[in-house]
């Protein structure tokens, strides 16, 4: 195994996108990220040679986030790149050409495969008119926007839905295409203090629209198309309040598995994790690769299916500084030190044998490579 830091020596911040979808192009020879300077200003979308360590920039955004970038990701093939331009328009580049599309909309960072579509959400809407908010499916080129189910629609077919609707909670949507580009997992997150999310599952053109109960956090479609790997704590999942037991002061998760078609839940490890795990599986099914974070440290960790077992792939300092925590998003929270802006969110290339994650030991955020 080797470990190594792509980003050039500057003082410039490069943070690939969420874990939902591979920073890897699929020939396996370039990472897409974001890079900027400082929070407040403009942000570049690029993406790097991992032969020669050259960059090349494709466009500037003024929306982008410690947490995902401007969301960029690769699309039609790796043929061309998507991300979010600003808060109301995304941009799709073509990367022979060079041209650009621009359209109005936004890139949810839960979308998942991102070839043929992505998922749009509304938010920021008044909390007596919540119910309005809606989930859409739009082509990558930006056509046929439809709406796959509304705040109303997910609390018509909750158990719970009248008391949530009654709660005059802040409310947040986001989902997940499947892999094949069949189903979408939806979520309503309905405690926004503890990330509390009921999930549902519908059919490409919102039909079929089902609860499945609160499956914890961090949720990803494993490549089999069935099950869904989630961080669960017994505040946030239906399966596993039986866990805690005498434990009042579990305050940890654990990484775990959601079997769409039995609708059962297993533990695939019982190791303790205080914030972080972000899991993503390889494409080839056999792997997950997670991060896990303590008070100044940061670990990669790695689940093998087959050995059903965890390792430690990297152990590193964090560097609390880089981030600029938000006293308001602290509240309600129990961690103090939990990563709010920088999150590591490794992610597998296509062919399942290196793995990409933001590091932050040097005063700035740090593309780091771990080959397997």
């Amino acid at each position: 195994m080797k470990v190594s830091i792509l980003s050039p020596d500057d003082n410039l911040h490069r943070v690939h996108t969420y874990f939902k979808g591979s920073p890897y192009h699929p020939d396996g020879k370039s990472v897409l990220y974001t890079r900027f300077e400082r929070l407040g200003g403009t942000s570049e979308i690029c993406t790097m040679d991992l032969g020669s360590g050259k960059e090349r920039v494709l466009g500037e955004s003024s929306y982008f986030t410690y947490h995902s970038g401007s969301s960029p990701y690769f699309c039609d093939g790796g043929s061309s790149v998507i991300y979010q331009d600003s808060e109301t328009s995304v941009v799709r580049h073509n990367l022979r050409s060079g041209k650009q599309k621009r359209f109005d909309g936004n890139i949810c960072v839960y979308s998942g495969m991102l070839d043929k579509h992505f998922i749009e959400i509304d938010s920021d809407f008044p909390i007596e008119e919540q119910g309005a908010m809606g989930i859409y499916i739009r082509k990558i080129d930006g056509t046929g926007r439809r709406c796959l189910a509304t705040v109303d629609d997910l609390l018509d077919a909750n158990p719970q839905g009248h008391s949530i609707r009654g709660s005059k909670v802040l409310l947040r949507l986001g989902a997940e295409i499947r892999p094949d580009q069949q189903q979408i997992v939806l979520f309503l997150v309905t405690q926004q203090g503890t990330l509390v999310r009921d999930y549902y599952l519908c059919g490409m053109d919102g039909s079929d629209l089902d609860f499945h109960g609160r499956l914890g956090t961090h949720i990803m479609w494993h490549p089999d198309c069935r099950n869904i790997i989630a961080f669960v704590r017994p505040t946030g999942c239906s399966y596993f309040g039986h866990l805690r037991g005498q434990d009042t002061n579990w305050n940890y998760g654990v990484l775990a598995s959601y079997n769409t078609v039995t609708r059962r839940m297993r533990i695939l490890s019982r190791r303790k994790i205080l914030g972080g795990c972000h899991p993503s599986p390889s494409p080839d099914g056999k792997l997950a690769v997670l991060d896990s974070l303590q008070t100044d440290e940061l670990q990669i960790l790695l689940y093998d299916y087959e050995a059903r077992g965890m390792k430690r792939l990297v152990r590193e300092p964090r560097d609390l500084e880089v981030e600029q925590k938000s006293e308001d998003r602290l509240s309600g929270y129990t961690h103090g030190y939990k990563h709010y802006d920088i999150n590591a969110h490794p992610a597998f290339s296509h062919d399942s044998r290196r793995i990409l994650y933001n590091s932050c030991t040097a005063g700035r955020v740090e593309l780091a490579q771990i080959e397997l």
